[in-house]
């Protein structure tokens, strides 16, 4: 689901102010959905440095840890990213499988 929503926000031409990575992302349709191995890639650091818990080997949800959700929210990005931050998280509104609760 991450790479169909990031998949889908690349060619998003509503929004302006997107992080510089996302133009250098690049998907591979080899299967049913776009995958991105920079993605993955990401993900998998997250995991193993700690920064997130996953609920499945596909990172179709996860869970932030406290203290860097609070790392984050110490260390704002500049307002254009914030900007396009806040409209990336209304679109997650059409994704909501990727934050049900695990319990």
């Amino acid at each position: 689901m991450w790479h169909e929503f990031l998949y889908q926000m690349k060619y998003d031409e509503q929004q302006s102010g997107k992080p510089a990575f996302q133009a250098d992302m690049r998907f591979d349709w080899d299967g049913p959905a776009p995958k991105s191995r920079d993605l993955s890639a990401f993900f998998s650091v997250l995991f193993v440095s700690g920064c997130f818990e996953a609920r499945s080997p596909g990172f179709d949800g996860f869970t932030i840890a406290p203290g860097v959700a609070t790392l984050w929210k110490r260390n704002q990005p500049d307002p254009a990213l914030m900007e396009w931050l806040d409209y990336a998280a209304e679109c997650l509104r059409l994704f909501p499988s990727l934050f049900q609760n695990s319990s």
